[in-house]
């Protein structure tokens, strides 16, 4: 878990030092973006491997489910900081 700390201090400082208003809410942002580009490089390299030939179909609400997928994420990393 400590990479997880360093990475979020890292990201923090980095707008500290830009004089930005808001460095928390960057440094949480910016870590929950990250976790979710790894999640669904995952979930396209897995997609791609059993599904080659499929045609992809558009998902229904799906800016619904990306809200809830942020939100819900959001959630595990504030938790994950107050350890």
């Amino acid at each position: 878990m400590e990479w997880y700390f360093y990475l979020n201090y890292f990201i923090y400082r980095f707008y500290k030092r830009k004089k930005d208003n808001m460095p928390e809410l960057f440094s949480f942002g910016g870590t929950i973006t990250l976790f979710v580009f790894n999640l669904l490089t995952v979930w396209m390299i897995y997609d791609f491997v059993t599904n080659f030939w499929a045609i992809p179909e558009p998902i229904p609400h799906g800016k619904v489910w990306v809200m809830v997928g942020y939100a819900f994420l959001a959630l595990i990393n504030y938790l994950f900081k107050k350890i």
